[in-house]
């Protein structure tokens, strides 16, 4: 197998559209999380209100809410691990 040499430029160009495409699934996470949360609401004032049992849906939108929070908070992490082991490292050799 031969080897070959990735130039220092394409590894900076990757590392910051790595970041990027991170930073960007970490901004539309607030949104989904929200939308869950009002969800969660209205199915709360329903279940105050109606005689109809919601118990169920409030548990798995509980559930998801904590999900997608987890899911942020690992892309945070993701993010600066990658940050504090790659930033600034990338030498561009002229």
């Amino acid at each position: 197998m031969s080897k070959f040499e990735i130039s220092d430029i394409v590894k900076e160009k990757a590392f910051k559209s790595l970041i990027q495409e991170l930073e960007q699934e970490i901004k539309n996470k607030p949104v989904e999380i929200e939308e869950l949360e009002i969800e969660y609401i209205k199915f709360s004032f329903l279940n105050k209100v109606e005689k109809e049992d919601y118990d169920e849906e409030l548990k798995e939108l509980m559930a998801k809410i904590k999900q997608e929070r987890k899911i942020t908070a690992k892309l945070r992490a993701k993010i600066d691990n990658l940050k504090s082991n790659f930033e600034g490292k990338i030498v561009i050799k002229n």
